[in-house]
């Protein structure tokens, strides 16, 4: 029999102190990972996880480096998949350097999973895992701390169903039954199946007493539950399969004699039985009728979650136009978006999702063949490939082991097969993909124990060269990891800073906010905190046009926003000139101004909306943007055009159609459109866009009865369009219907809570006043209407209350409705 610990020959006990305290750090850190968060709406959860683990990770790098410098020797495997993951980091990074922007793609606002920093995190976790020798303790604390987790959170979220958003919101998930410490709520799901396959393989495995077996038990049905709350069928897929697998092995477990492996109980486990069957029923039932159940459970507990993305198909589509180009290296880590917004099919604009960036494809190895290109998605293909290859090499050889060291050889393949299988079909969180990463050095490690004949010892001390060199890479490691640890300090704490500035802007403390996004610009250039401040100078300026206040005080201020602004949008776009949301930002600057007659606003504002549309080619409101510029500047013709484009892309487009009906009452032509419209509308009497036209037309006219009567059709057709409701309150205002005009614009608040404008109109009707000086029919007169979607940086999921009804996405969750219905 081997020892429980290859590194148990280690005598220096300052060495095997080091050593420990390797593993205490990496397994204290990975073991509260699931619900580690800061109870602070600042701290993105996400980037919180992957900041922790970084700095976890590269603590455990030094000890380990300095247990290996005391004590001489170091003995180890190095695995084959662990070079290919390095190999895939190494690609990753080059194709960042030639993105176009490589700050974006190699780390991002925040180090999500899709950019080529984290690609290296998860490489050193395999290598920290592999390399620090994990013992037979330290693994199964980690699974008992993971079970806990598991536990903590079922119950955390099971609680806030029957009591409420509020419970246990800790200020952070008050908003959202599905937000969650963990972060996604898929990758929730996930989590829980590890969960359910780890605790299979230890009722299997393992000889538990009475306490562990109900625990493990417990820890199932727990999971199960809330998997049937999430309702991910591709997990209940993967759990039907084990759970099979599992009672088959169970039920001829001792008829077989191929591996040496001593097995403590004889007889027949009949709770291991048990609970794999429940777990196969549930499967089964899930798998069969995932939308009727699914149904019935988002029912009762009023859960009801769908996360859209882009079809496989939808992605290779991306991938085939990226490859036209650069194939080799593809568009850039952490810029899938990049390549939505180009290639998309413009049929999505049919979709309730026609303004939606998505972040990645199907799934995170999809996303890698169109990011990474075909040799960062080979690099994949080839760490999985040699994953499998080691480990049927691993469990096909004659192995005479105890039975824990088998079981954490077991486990911990199944879970890293199973984490990294998942990354074919979905795009996992952070948490998951770092603990695939932790999984399979575990696994490793286990493998170095279980079959050591491969595994050399390797003397540092010699010779006197070999001494000197290795003394300089343990400096240079320390050094390099002491780095890293102040850069992502400042990465994460530029992060902070922009969420809390933002949050601070939006709850009225402009200037504190300011100052927030300002001081995460100077700990990270990046384009969006640049972004950030040149849109809130456009609204600066703006507020001091409307104003309409003279003055020196008023003058300089003018001045002073103006400048700060352009300035900011010129840095937004040199720190990015690939980003559609920079271009606009600056041409948003220099339309404020048109209207002014600033020299040259025009033209710059101009080349700048053009440089946004041809970055964003598909999106209907780049050009209506640009229709709104030319209306500013009486380019009604020009106007015109762009409005159609636009409709061309999307023909039920609201914003277009009011430009439209802004540009015919400019020109005087009303009632040639009101006629053209009404017959349109007759046409299409299912469209509620016509009859918003139809009324914005006729509210023009003075027609207050004709546009009531459209505007009220609008709102039938569709009782969220809040653009229809807002003028219909207009309507009613006019016919003095001043409760019903009142009733109207709290519609509108309710779908938009943040609005100033529509409070301030209630304000006026319960103060007694009327709306009409406040109509919102003429020609725009400071600055474009259209607020175009923002890319912030952040990776969330793409959720909807609907299924969407386009062959080019599909929902994650089973038991959505379609869109429409």
């Amino acid at each position: 029999m081997f020892t429980n610990d290859y590194r148990s020959s280690v005598v220096d006990v300052v060495a095997g102190k080091l050593l420990a305290t390797a593993r205490i750090v990496a397994l204290a850190i990975f073991g509260f990972l699931p619900l580690l968060f800061i109870p602070s709406t600042s701290a993105p959860i996400g980037y919180t996880k992957v900041f922790v683990a970084s700095i976890g990770l590269l603590a455990a790098v030094v000890f380990f480096a300095f247990s290996i410098l005391r004590h001489g020797t170091v003995r180890m495997r190095l695995e084959l998949p662990t070079l290919c993951m390095w190999a895939a980091f190494a690609v990753a990074t080059v194709s960042a350097f030639f993105s176009g922007d490589f700050a974006d793609s190699f780390w991002g606002t925040e180090v999500t999973v899709h950019s080529a920093l984290f690609v290296g995190i998860l490489a050193l976790a395999m290598t920290v895992w592999t390399g620090i020798g994990v013992d037979k303790k330290t693994v199964i604390r980690l699974y008992l701390l993971l079970a806990v987790n598991a536990l903590v959170l079922a119950c955390f979220h099971i609680a806030r169903i029957i009591f409420g958003n509020e419970f246990l919101s800790f200020g952070l998930f008050g908003g959202s039954n599905v937000a969650s410490p963990f972060n996604e709520w898929n990758s929730l799901g996930l989590f829980f199946g590890l969960i359910v396959i780890l605790s299979l393989i230890a009722l299997e495995q393992l000889t538990l007493g009475r306490i562990g077996k109900l625990l493990f038990a417990g820890v199932v049905l727990l999971s199960l539950v809330m998997l049937a709350v999430i309702n991910f069928s591709a997990i209940f897929i993967v759990l039907g399969l084990v759970s099979l697998t599992m009672l088959i092995y169970a039920l001829t477990k001792g008829k077989f004699r191929v591996a040496q492996v001593a097995v403590a109980p004889t007889a027949l486990p009949a709770l291991s039985i048990i609970v794999s069957m429940v777990t196969l029923v549930v499967s089964v039932l899930f798998v069969v009728g995932g939308s009727l159940i699914g149904g019935a459970v988002s029912q009762a507990t009023g859960v009801s979650y769908i996360e859209v993305r882009p079809s496989f198909e939808a992605t290779v589509d991306i991938a085939r136009h990226v490859y036209a180009d650069h194939a080799l290296l593809g568009s850039g880590p952490n810029r899938f978006m990049d390549a939505w917004r180009l290639y998309h099919d413009p049929a999505i604009n049919t979709t309730i999702f026609w303004n939606t960036t998505f972040q990645s494809g199907y799934g995170f190895i999809p996303t890698v063949f169109v990011t990474h290109g075909v040799l960062g998605g080979m690099a994949w293909l080839l760490f999985l490939g040699a994953l499998v290859y080691v480990g049927i090499r691993t469990f096909w050889q004659n192995i005479q082991t105890d039975v824990t060291w088998y079981f954490i050889a077991v486990s911990a393949y199944a879970a890293s097969i199973y984490l990294w299988g998942m990354s074919f079909v979905y795009v996992p969180g952070p948490v998951l993909l770092l603990l695939a990463a932790a999984c399979t050095g575990i696994f490793f490690a286990a493998r170095q124990v279980i079959l050591p004949e491969n595994v050399r010892t390797y003397s540092l001390f010699t010779n006197q060269r070999i001494a000197f060199s290795t003394v300089g890479v343990t400096v240079l490691l320390v050094v390099a990891s002491v780095g890293s640890v102040y850069f992502m300090g400042r990465h994460y704490a530029a992060a902070y800073s922009f969420v809390a500035g933002a949050i601070d802007m939006q709850s009225g403390r402009t200037q504190e906010g300011l100052e927030g996004i300002a001081r995460a610009f100077a700990l990270s250039n990046d384009d969006i905190f640049a972004r950030r401040i040149a849109l809130y100078e456009q609204q600066e300026v703006v507020k001091i046009l409307q104003a309409n206040v003279g003055g020196p005080e008023a003058q300089n201020a003018f001045e002073t926003a103006l400048a700060q602004g352009i300035e900011a949008g010129k840095t937004a776009v040199t720190l990015d000139t690939t980003d559609p949301d920079n271009w606009d930002a600056l041409g948003r600057m220099y339309a404020t101004v048109v209207p002014i007659n600033m020299e040259n606003a025009y033209q710059l504002a101009k080349e700048a909306f053009e440089k946004a549309a041809s970055l964003d080619p598909q999106n209907p409101s780049r050009l209506v943007v640009l229709s709104e510029l030319e209306l500013l500047q009486k380019n009604n013709a020009a106007a015109r055009e762009y409005a159609s484009r636009a409709i061309t892309l999307k023909s039920n487009y609201t914003d277009a159609m009011y430009v439209l009906a802004q540009i015919e009452i400019a020109d005087g032509n009303v009632g040639a459109a009101i006629e053209s419209t009404r017959a349109a509308a007759v046409l299409d009497a299912n469209n509620p866009v016509r009859f918003f036209q139809l009324g914005v037309l006729e509210l023009s006219q003075n027609r207050h009865e004709d546009a009531a009567r459209s505007l009220e059709r609008a709102v039938t057709l569709s009782a969220d369009y809040a653009n229809a409701r807002y003028f219909l309150a207009f309507a009613y205002d006019f016919l003095g219907r001043k409760e019903d005009a009142k009733s109207q614009l709290e519609s509108v608040l309710a779908l938009n809570p943040d609005s100033e404008e529509v409070k301030a109109l209630i304000a006026r009707l319960e103060g007694g006043q009327s709306l009409s000086a406040q109509q919102q029919t003429s020609t725009p007169s400071t600055q474009p209407l259209t607020e175009v979607s923002e890319n912030t940086g952040t990776q969330a999921p793409v959720t909807s209350g609907v299924a969407p009804e386009s062959p080019d996405l599909t929902p994650v969750n089973a038991g959505a409705a379609p869109q429409g219905e």
